[in-house]
Order: structure tokens, then C-alpha cells, then sequence
């Protein structure tokens, strides 16, 4: 039984990860879709 709950912290840990992996991504590809906005109308 023991196991069953650090495999579950474990497993809990990984999709926090995951899901700050994938905010982090998505914050960059939201600053490059911005920039390169940015650059087509001659601002940056």
C-alpha cells in the first residue's frame, strides 16, 4: 500500500512538471507570434 502512494506523488509531481512545461512553451510561442507581429508592421 505503501508504494501505491509514493507512486502516486510521483505520478502527481510528473503532470505538474508537464503542465509547467507546457505553459512555459506556450508563454514562448506566444512572445514570438507577438514579436514577429511586431516586425510585419515595422514597430520593433
Amino acid at each position: 500500500m505503501r508504494w501505491l502512494l509514493s507512486l502516486t506523488r510521483i505520478t502527481y509531481l510528473s503532470k505538474l512538471i508537464g503542465i509547467c512545461s507546457i505553459a512555459a512553451f506556450l508563454q514562448l510561442e506566444l512572445f514570438w507570434v507577438y514579436s514577429e507581429n511586431l516586425t510585419l508592421l515595422g514597430l520593433a
